[in-house]
């Protein structure tokens, strides 16, 4: 005999001595409505069979007018099964894959299933393997993550060589997330960089900015850059690897660099007063600044730390050149660059009166302007190196 989904062809051989025709009856449980077929020749296809069925028949031969016929022949076949239905990845894993299916149109009791991975993006050694369940559904496991698998459902006869159309469905692991995340900043940016997943195959990575909704990123190198950020801002990115339409977030905190400030300015006398613009970026941020001052020619310093704009530092000594830094300061994070200033406090003006007295072997020569430059500029390089630029002092040439 040979089957399809719906029909079966049987043949036979004809019996010793003479007949006339035969009669194909069906002798199998469960059917009905089955009329019996009149053939002359040794072979007959039985139509309109249910797909995967198990069929028992009936041959005799029979004399011209009927009335006599032989002794009944059996022949037993299965029809093919069908396809099976509604075919789907249900839910995906880092490692498995479950795979459900509706029973094809007619009988079918076992099925086969296959897995064969897909090499992306290079071809080499493909992952096989398959599994014979009678359930509508079946894990495959062993898988690798993030990759992609060919999934084939049979549904077959046991112990013949019947089996139904092949159904294919492609499913994808769930990839590892990235490792080694990186961050590199600046005042207003941010740049990412990460190592590929230890497993699988990838298309792509989407790099993510909480808080901007804009800043997504689709890519296939493994760094990228956001710009144009508020400074100060906490930012979180997330990193989806992706093979084709699955993902897994890896993630990763950071918070750029704050912009530098605009200025100081203000001073009094024993009392500096220092303010700074507050960058556009960093309105309504919360943040704190970090003043330090230091003194070269006295040897201290200090540091004070405010939650504005502004700081006044105050017990100083007068007429001393301060070196002031301000830094931006978000949570725990190290302090961001320094903007530098120095400025003098008023000082408090003490003078002090040099007699100078100028004597020569030749005549007028006190007198001559030169001589006169030449005493000034050597007691202006006496004063400064004995004070520098460390406090406020001036020398005024005066001649009697």
């Amino acid at each position: 005999s040979s089957q399809t989904q719906n029909l079966i062809a049987l043949t036979w051989s004809a019996p010793i001595g003479n007949r006339d025709k035969y009669r194909v009856e069906v002798d199998s449980e469960g059917v009905t409505n089955f009329t019996a077929l009149l053939t002359v020749e040794e072979q007959v296809t039985v139509r309109n069979l249910t797909p995967g069925g198990f069929y028992t028949f009936q041959v005799i031969a029979l004399v011209a007018d009927c009335s006599i016929e032989g002794d009944p022949v059996n022949i037993s076949a299965f029809t093919r099964p069908g396809a099976v239905r509604n075919a789907e990845v249900s839910e995906s894993r880092a490692e498995s894959v479950n795979i459900s299916w509706s029973r094809p149109v007619g009988n079918s009791s076992w099925f086969r299933v296959e897995v064969q991975e897909v090499q992306v993006p290079s071809p080499g050694p493909c992952y096989k393997n398959s599994t014979i369940v009678s359930d509508l559904s079946v894990v495959m496991s062993g898988l690798t993550p993030g990759s992609k698998y060919n999934f084939t459902i049979v549904a077959f006869i046991p112990n013949t060589t019947l089996e139904g159309d092949p159904v294919w469905v492609v499913g994808y692991t769930v990839p590892d997330p990235v490792t080694n995340v990186n961050t590199l900043t600046t005042s207003d940016s941010i740049t990412v960089l990460w190592g590929k997943p230890a497993n699988g195959s990838y298309f792509s990575y989407e790099v993510t900015l909480d808080g901007c909704m804009e800043c997504g990123v689709n890519t296939s190198w493994l760094n990228t850059t956001f710009q144009n950020l508020k400074s100060g801002k906490n930012y979180t990115i997330t990193i989806f690897t992706h093979v084709e339409d699955y993902s897994l977030p890896s993630n990763d905190n950071y918070f750029p660099k704050l912009l530098r400030d605009r200025g100081i300015k203000a001073i009094n006398l024993h009392n500096v007063s220092l303010t700074w613009e507050v960058p556009e970026k960093l309105q309504g941020v919360p943040v704190q600044y970090c003043v330090n001052y230091s003194t070269s020619f006295w040897g201290y310093g200090g540091v004070k730390v405010v939650s504005n704009n502004s700081a006044t530092v105050e017990s100083l000594t007068s007429g001393t050149k301060y070196i002031f830094s301000v830094q931006t300061l978000v949570s725990d994070l190290p302090l961001s660059e320094a903007t530098v200033g120095s400025v003098y406090t008023v000082p408090k003006i003490k003078k002090m009166g040099l007699i100078m007295q100028c004597t020569s072997n030749k005549i007028l020569e006190c007198e001559k302007v030169q001589k006169a430059a030449s005493v000034h500029a050597q007691a202006r390089e006496m004063i400064q190196r004995r004070f520098g630029d460390g406090v406020f002092w001036k020398l005024n040439w005066q001649k009697n």
